[in-house]
């Protein structure tokens, strides 16, 4: 183990970036390279007996070891990088079981590692990466929440642009998770990830839909008519697919849009075939709702189309809208179902 004051010039002692969840804290003055996971414990604290994981505090951390497990610490402002030469640090195949973070995890990439049933408390994340490492991301992405904390005295204007800049470095991160648990082809945290990736990708392009500008996007490659209709696709798929993950619940949207269609039709004048299809006043509504489903079913999806018929304009239309919601239907389901045969 290695343990150094850090000696060299800071422009500033501590982090001034509102964004950050560490703003206002003063940067770790002594850097320490360990060499084993045993040596964590030499320095480890126990501030008192009901302190279950001893504490590291306020330090620069580097791991100078591989393929070994890191359990039960908690690692209190530390930052797990070095500056050198601007090019993040790199933690390899190191498993963290059981461990807590706190503030600092910025500007490290994080590569073959597991991170394991951890805690993450007001942690900043900007230039975090995540490389074929296993990680849930529920709990890493509330643990890396908006600073509102830090805000007080700020105005409401660059409240509002750090709020945008941070749903940004948010989307940033739950896309780095997934890419990285598809990586390990984690099949559970993959599609955790993948509905936390919509989430934050639904909140990031909403605020930029409701923003001024579209400086953000390239220009001339999304206006906000196709922003808006990008904002409500991924709105429903978040609703009725759990962010293009959950068969289940598109199979429930479908069983409730088709019994919706099922009731309306047989207030019309459709038929299907020389099949009336309204109710009447000699057959139960119940029965007569029964025996429609089967038709109602082969309109949704498409089938036996030209055997639908009908003399009112508003009918006509109802024979249109029942496939195109269809067809809305298959276009979630279709990448749903390449995600289960190809992951």
């Amino acid at each position: 183990m290695k343990s150094a004051e850090i000696n060299y010039k800071r422009v500033n002692e501590k982090d001034i970036r509102e964004k950050r969840a560490t703003f206002g804290t003063y940067y770790p003055n002594r850097h320490i390279t360990f060499d084993s996971n045993l040596e964590l414990e030499k320095i480890a604290t126990r501030e008192h007996k009901d302190l279950i994981k001893p504490k590291i505090f306020e330090k620069k951390i580097t791991f100078n070891f591989i393929a070994k497990s890191i359990k039960n610490y908690y690692f209190y402002k530390c930052s797990f990088y070095y500056k050198h030469n601007l090019i993040l640090n790199k933690i390899k195949k190191l498993t963290f079981q059981g461990c807590i973070f706190k503030s600092y995890f910025s500007n490290t990439e994080f590569r073959n590692c597991v991170i394991e049933e951890c805690k993450f408390i007001n942690c900043s994340a900007e230039n975090v990466i995540f490389n074929k490492t296993e990680i849930e991301p529920s709990s890493f992405l509330n643990g890396v929440t908006f600073p509102e904390y830090n805000l007080d005295n700020c105005s409401e204007e660059f409240i509002k642009k750090l709020r945008h800049d941070w749903k940004s470095i948010r989307y940033r991160i739950a896309n780095s998770i997934y890419q990285s648990n598809m990586e390990i082809s984690h099949s559970q945290f993959s599609d955790l990830s993948l509905y936390h990736l919509k989430k934050a990708e639904l909140s990031y392009l909403w605020d930029l839909l409701i923003s001024k500008n579209l400086g953000e996007m390239n220009k001339g490659s999304l206006s906000k008519f196709s922003l808006f209709f990008r904002v409500i696709f991924i709105g429903l798929n978040i609703l009725i697919t759990k962010g293009g993950t959950s068969i289940l619940r598109l199979l429930s949207a479908a069983i409730i849009l088709i019994g919706i269609f099922n009731f309306v039709i047989g207030f019309s004048s459709i038929n299907y075939g020389i099949y009336n299809m309204s109710y009447s006043s000699t057959t139960p509504g119940i029965i007569k709702f029964v025996e429609n489903i089967p038709k109602t079913l082969s309109l949704f999806f498409s089938f036996g189309f030209s055997l639908f018929n009908t003399e009112t304009i508003l009918d006509s239309f109802f024979l249109i809208i029942v496939p195109i919601f269809g067809l809305i239907w298959f276009a979630f389901l279709i990448p749903i179902l390449l995600r289960r045969i190809y992951k």
